[in-house]
C-alpha cells in the first residue's frame, strides 16, 4: 500500500447525537443528560426494562456503560478529547428496573497523556450501587 492509499488518522470527538449512552437521536440508547458539577459531572436517570439482564435488574454492561460515559464527559468538560484505555467496574448492589439513580464522575489525577478518573452510581437514598475507575487516553 502506498502512502497515498493510507487512511489518514481520524479525530474522535465526543458528543455524537447517536451515542448509545448520551445521544439524543438514538432511540435505542440511554439518552443520558449530563450536567456539569463543581468537580466533574453527573446524570440522573431511570433505567428502563429494555436494559434488563436478570428479572427486574439492569444488565451489568449497561451499568458499566453509564459509569464509563460520565467519566468521558468529566474529561470532555475539562476540555480533553479522551478515550477509555482501561475501565474497572465494581458492582455492589443491583440497579433495579424503573428505579431512579444518579451517576457522578470526577478526574482524580493526570499523568502525561493519561487522565485518571472515577465514577459512582447511587440510588435515591445515597447507597452506592456501582463504582468505576478509569484510565483515559488523551
Amino acid at each position: 500500500m502506498s502512502e497515498s492509499d493510507a487512511t489518514p488518522p481520524r479525530t474522535v470527538i465526543k458528543g455524537s447525537d447517536y451515542c448509545f449512552a448520551c445521544g439524543i437521536d438514538n432511540e435505542q440508547g440511554l439518552r443520558l443528560k449530563i450536567t456539569p458539577t463543581e468537580d466533574g459531572c453527573r446524570t440522573v436517570f431511570t433505567p428502563q426494562r429494555r436494559f434488563e439482564g436478570f428479572h427486574d435488574v439492569i444488565h451489568g454492561g449497561i451499568v458499566a456503560t453509564v459509569l464509563d460515559e460520565v467519566i468521558a464527559w468529566a474529561c470532555r468538560l475539562k476540555g480533553y478529547n479522551a478515550l477509555t484505555a482501561e475501565l474497572t467496574v465494581r458492582y455492589r448492589r443491583p440497579l433495579l428496573v424503573n428505579v431512579p439513580v444518579q451517576a457522578e464522575a470526577r478526574i482524580t489525577r493526570e499523568h502525561g497523556r493519561l487522565v485518571f478518573a472515577e465514577s459512582t452510581i447511587r440510588d435515591e437514598a445515597g447507597e452506592i450501587l456501582a463504582t468505576a475507575t478509569a484510565k483515559m487516553m488523551r
